[in-house]
């Protein structure tokens, strides 16, 4: 069973049996999920080092008795959650979340700091922290170290780093990374499999790969036509039949915003901006009747961002030649300029602009003043390093928005027995990606288009990227607004947060405000859902 829970001391006192008891009554309401690898065994041959040797997703914890220490880890991006807390003296160890939230000895204080978060960025953004104030969380790449001494937490994993990109020609960076990029998916394809499958580049690679290594999986496309304009449908379609895998499309035209929040799977152990997630939790329903292990492209916008950062670092430094040499270079492969918005770089250069990430972005008069004053705060990254040639990818990878969107995943959270796997964040493929400079290979996903020609139609290979046109919550939450009066006006506790009297005039008002605006608006409604489904 994947779901885990270590109740220690490291005192003369013993772990009291109550308490054990109940930490394991909660615990096995997580849906059953098995796991291949033996940690327990990988830590005794390797000791803590283990972890740089297990190259798929991972959180768990082993008590070493001769030590008397507890050691528990999370995989490199958080693909798998930890959390730990402390109760009278004993140290409290867990991948499933609900097990410290319903613990009789957690009173749900929340911390302010992350309801501030929620409102900024639309989730925690401290990945030390959760949004109760007694229970940690340990962070992507961090191991936890408890003994006699304390409890220490400490970071064993960071993004590959390169001194210089290696110079190799197309032909042969396609045919390493389909080596490399099939490992991954072939060690996660194990047992029945789903995918998600959108119709763009990231999840049908995922596909496309899956099948030429010999594997299967049931394909699941969620659509949103005819809301909003919506072409995933029929690429998705096209991918599928072309791979020959079975194909299942979520319809999702008739949600509403908050629809199923009644349900804890759906609203969120902790505040998320998504007032479609029971959207999300559907796809984990469909998922885990078609599978134990679920593909996804997640990971694949930020793995082959082209990082047009490159070609300004080499002009600033100096290195013409370098540039010419690249910039030419892919000019003359792809028969057009490369993508290096060059020019208003230049300009923000002399001019001495800001970047501008959230410059326009005003805290909504509605919130508390403490938390107004973090609101312009940037979420800051997991890693504080700049790769040298590639600055922009690995800044997308090191967000803290990953370990929100994986822990959604979790099947503590979901309540649905299937577990993610990400072959865009496997180890092997992200020191592959970041070896190689951003051009050619990255400058229209070119790598990956490249490494699956032949196994997907040429429509759906060579499309352009096309996100979403439109917003669902933009369409529907302009029409009720007096439903989302309601929610704020009974919510308990909200008005620790915002002032209702503001907020609810804005919302009455809604049809003309932006949608910036909206969506601020929407995020409040959201705490006061959750805040509903905590009391």
């Amino acid at each position: 069973m994947s779901g885990f829970v270590y109740a220690v001391r490291f005192d003369d006192v013993p772990v009291d049996p109550a308490l054990v008891a109940e930490l394991q009554r909660l615990l096995a309401r997580r849906p059953h999920v098995a796991e291949r690898t033996d940690f327990a065994r990988a830590y005794a041959a390797w000791g803590d080092d283990c972890v740089q040797r297990l190259p798929l997703e991972f959180s768990f914890a082993v008590w070493d008795a001769a030590r008397k220490r507890l050691f528990a880890a999370r995989d490199r991006l958080g693909t798998r959650p930890l959390f730990y807390a402390t109760t009278n003296g004993t140290l409290i160890v867990t991948n499933d979340f609900p097990t410290l939230i319903d613990a009789s000895f957690h009173t749900r204080a929340l911390h302010r700091d992350a309801i501030a978060d929620f409102f900024a960025h639309g989730y925690n953004t401290d990945l030390t922290r959760t949004v109760f104030a007694q229970i940690r969380r340990v962070p992507p790449g961090h191991r936890l170290i408890a003994s006699a001494e304390g409890v220490r937490v400490e970071r064993w994993w960071e993004l590959p780093f390169c001194e210089e990109p290696l110079r190799i020609g197309e032909r042969e960076a396609v045919e390493r990374f389909r080596d490399v990029f099939g490992t991954a998916v072939r060690e996660r394809a194990q047992g029945r499999v789903a995918i998600g499958l959108s119709g763009g580049v990231d999840s049908t690679t995922v596909a496309a790969t899956l099948v030429a290594n010999g594997g299967r999986a049931t394909a699941i496309t969620t659509v949103w036509d005819p809301l909003i304009p919506d072409v995933e449908r029929h690429y998705a379609t096209v991918a599928a039949r072309a791979l020959q895998l079975p194909h299942e499309l979520q319809e999702c035209a008739a949600v509403q915003p908050f629809d199923g929040w009644e349900s804890r799977h759906v609203r969120g152990l902790e505040p998320f901006d998504d007032p479609f997630s029971v959207v999300f939790n559907d796809f984990l329903r469909r998922a885990a009747a078609h599978g134990d292990v679920l593909l996804t492209g997640q990971g694949g916008d930020p793995a082959l961002y082209a990082s047009h950062d490159y070609f300004f670092r080499l002009l600033r430094g100096g290195r013409w030649l370098r540039f010419l040499t690249d910039a030419l270079g892919f000019a003359v492969t792809r028969q057009r300029l490369p993508p290096l918005l060059l020019r208003s770089r230049l300009l923000r250069l002399f001019r001495g602009g800001r970047n501008g990430a959230g410059e326009n972005v005003q805290p909504p008069p509605w919130l508390r003043d403490d938390l107004r004053a973090r609101f312009m705060q940037p979420p800051r990254p997991s890693d504080s390093r700049t790769h040298v040639w590639r600055a922009d990818a690995h800044r997308l990878l090191s967000q803290p928005v990953w370990s929100a969107i994986f822990e959604g995943y979790d099947p503590g959270a979901s309540g649905h027995a299937v577990r993610i796997a990400p072959p865009w964040f496997d180890a092997r493929v992200l020191e592959f990606l970041f070896s190689l400079p951003p051009m050619p290979h990255f400058g229209a996903k070119d790598l990956a288009r490249n490494a699956v020609k032949g196994l997907l139609p040429d429509e759906v290979r060579l499309r352009a990227k096309t996100p979403l046109r439109g917003d669902p919550l933009f369409v529907l939450f302009r029409r009720t607004p007096e439903r989302w009066v309601e929610i704020v006006e009974s919510a308990p506790r909200l008005d620790e947060f915002v002032d209702r009297r503001i907020l609810c005039s804005k919302l009455l008002g809604s049809a003309v405000v932006p949608d910036d605006e909206l969506r601020q608006q929407a995020a409040a409604v959201a705490l006061g859902k959750w805040l509903q489904g905590l009391s």
